[in-house]
């Protein structure tokens, strides 16, 4: 039969023994390396970053443009030092199509017209049509919001200047903030196409 000390003495190796696994649990040098996840609540000048509480956070050379809401992945040294190692992908970066502007179509025998969201970085390409001949200022296509770029961004496009597609010109287009790819070579075409094209975001 236990004693009355024999039991105070269980409890306490209880009470010990549960104390070491919370401690040990809490502490990166008994633990080892650990990783979670995290959504960044703030971005310093020295790019260091907050996130789950944990401010000073250092990224990985290749973590580029963090902004606040990315979700990351962040991992603990066993000197208790983080890192922060990635951001999460947001989508599966599958390509999505792009909608022509009314009095446009895709081309057919042509590249679709579409776009990809990997990162920050997008990747776009298509060919559209027109019922009638270009115009400097047409819109072709609206991009949607996600992947609006934050200032106007010039970017370089393709025109035919004959009849199937003879004479193919670069011109110049204009990617606007509120989506509008704009069109702004000679009245010579009813072809413009994005050539395969990658922008950031940020």
């Amino acid at each position: 039969m236990t004693s009355g000390f024999q039991a105070i003495a269980i409890d306490l190796a209880d009470a010990l023994h549960d104390e070491a696994l919370r401690a040990g649990a809490s502490s990166p040098a008994v633990r080892g390396a650990t990783w979670q996840t995290a959504v960044i609540t703030a971005v310093a000048t020295d790019g260091t970053l907050t996130a789950a509480g944990i401010p000073g956070i250092r990224r990985l050379e290749r973590f580029t443009d963090p902004v606040v809401g990315d979700a990351i992945v962040i991992s603990q040294a066993p000197t208790g030092a983080w890192i922060a190692i990635d951001r999460l992908a947001a989508s599966a970066g599958e390509w999505t199509a792009l909608t022509p502007a009314a009095g446009f179509s895709a081309t057919p025998a042509y590249q679709s017209p579409r776009y990809r969201l990997v990162g920050r970085t997008v990747h776009i390409q298509g060919h559209f049509t027109k019922s009638t001949t270009l115009v400097s200022g047409d819109v072709f296509t609206t991009v949607p919001a996600a992947i609006r770029p934050p200032a106007d961004h010039d970017m370089v496009v393709v025109g035919s200047q004959g009849n199937a597609g003879a004479n193919i010109g670069a011109f110049r287009g204009i990617l606007r903030t509120n989506g509008n790819f704009e069109y702004r070579g000679p009245s010579v075409s009813t072809i413009v196409a994005i050539p395969p094209t990658t922008y950031w975001l940020s």
